[in-house]
């Protein structure tokens, strides 16, 4: 839940990344891509969700040569450790009471104004639809979020803090956890500076087995783990980057093994043990994509750029469309069928949404951000404002 900024065709690294006005040297955009992909992966995996088929066809999908395509769970903790990573990066490049409240406040209008967008989105979404019936080849977990009905209070109850809006906006649960941990990062990257990453990744870990099962406890790993990858990335970068090419596939091949593992697993879906095998898997991920300029190259394609940038709308309109579109939209008898042209209707509209959504809300709210950051620091005393384009 980052900004992208616009790509600028002018000119390209020499590893292949494309430069950006303004943007910093050491930004990744190829991570912007890969969140994008991840992005892309939750929406198809609600869309597998949303066809009446069998808990046994729907988890043999899930297991099956199509596993990345729809693996949602591992896709939102390698969200997780990808804002861990790259929020520790801004912050260490300017400390102070000053800098940490200018990051705080591009935090918090980073997130929160799309999510109100969302949460309209999805209530006038709800006003316009009624499952009396049932709906056509629609599962019962889908058709519980389409009878979901709410008034005008209880929505404007839900816009003050991120969340799941009364089950009008599912996937508001990220939000909550995203908003809370990425302004208690400051601290924490202060404790693995002052102290040790490892003690604070461990203390992270061991919070669910404390008692603490709340996603937010659950999930706070995986900042961490991030935030410590970022912290210790001149000791890991080089050498994976030095390595040769077979050495860092086969790495990105165990990282992707580990990230996938847990959808075999005979436990909860968000058993502490699954969230770090996704955990663990998206750290290699992550530092394959950094360190090797060839899948750098890749993932600086033009359009999964563009999917990255837009991937904060992504996730948070696809929800509404999917239930807009499977309680209204023609499509075949066929539960297999009808699910592939679910999904297709899905990722279009989200798709068309989201360039929309970041091009009116997102873009001006991460713009304001900027102005009130360089405006806060001036006004400090601290160093020169923050350059446009590093808002995350």
């Amino acid at each position: 839940m980052i900004v992208r900024p616009p790509v600028s065709p002018a000119s390209t690294h020499r590893d292949g990344e494309p430069r950006v006005a303004g943007a910093a040297p050491q930004r990744i955009f190829a991570l912007d891509a890969l969140r994008g992909l991840a992005a892309l992966a939750v929406v198809m995996s609600h869309c597998l969700g949303a066809v009446d088929i069998t808990a046994v066809q729907e988890k043999a999908l899930r297991r099956s040569v199509l596993a990345p395509i729809f693996h949602g769970n591992g896709s939102v903790d390698l969200f997780f450790v990808l804002s861990g990573f790259v929020l520790t990066r801004s912050l260490i490049r300017r400390r102070g009471g000053a800098a940490t409240l200018a990051y705080c406040l591009r935090r918090v209008l980073r997130i929160h104004p799309p999510y109100v967008l969302a949460v309209l989105l999805a209530w006038v979404v709800s006003l316009s639809i009624s499952d009396p019936g049932g709906s056509h080849g629609v599962s019962r977990w889908l058709r519980y979020y389409i009878n979901v009905h709410v008034g005008p209070s209880a929505v404007l109850e839900s816009l003050w803090f991120p969340g799941i809006a009364h089950n009008l906006l599912p996937v508001g649960w990220t939000l909550y956890v995203e908003m809370i941990v990425s302004l208690t990062l400051p601290a924490m990257a202060w404790a693995m500076r002052r102290s040790h990453w490892s003690l604070i990744v461990a203390a992270a870990a061991c919070l669910p087995y404390l008692g603490l099962t709340s996603q937010l406890c659950l999930h706070t790993v995986a900042f961490s783990a991030g935030a410590a990858a970022f912290l210790e990335r001149e000791r890991w970068h080089a050498p994976l980057a030095g390595a040769r090419r077979v050495t860092r596939t086969g790495f990105l091949l165990i990282a992707f093994v580990v990230f996938l593992l847990p959808l075999f697993s005979p436990l909860d879906d968000w058993h502490p043990l699954h969230v770090l095998g996704y955990t663990l898997g998206s750290l290699g991920i992550i530092a394959c994509v950094e360190s090797s300029n060839s899948l750098r190259r890749v993932l600086s394609f033009g359009p999964l750029l563009r999917l990255g940038r837009n991937s904060y709308s992504l996730y948070l309109l696809h929800f509404p469309l999917l239930v807009l579109l499977a309680s209204t939209a023609p499509r075949p008898d066929s539960p297999m069928a009808g699910g592939i042209a679910l999904a297709l209707m899905v990722v279009a509209a989200t798709v068309v949404a989201a360039e929309i959504s970041y091009l009116v809300v997102e873009r001006t709210s991460i713009a304001y951000g900027e102005r009130v950051s360089a405006w806060l620091i001036r006004a400090s005393g601290a160093a020169a404002a923050f350059p446009a384009g590093k808002a995350r």
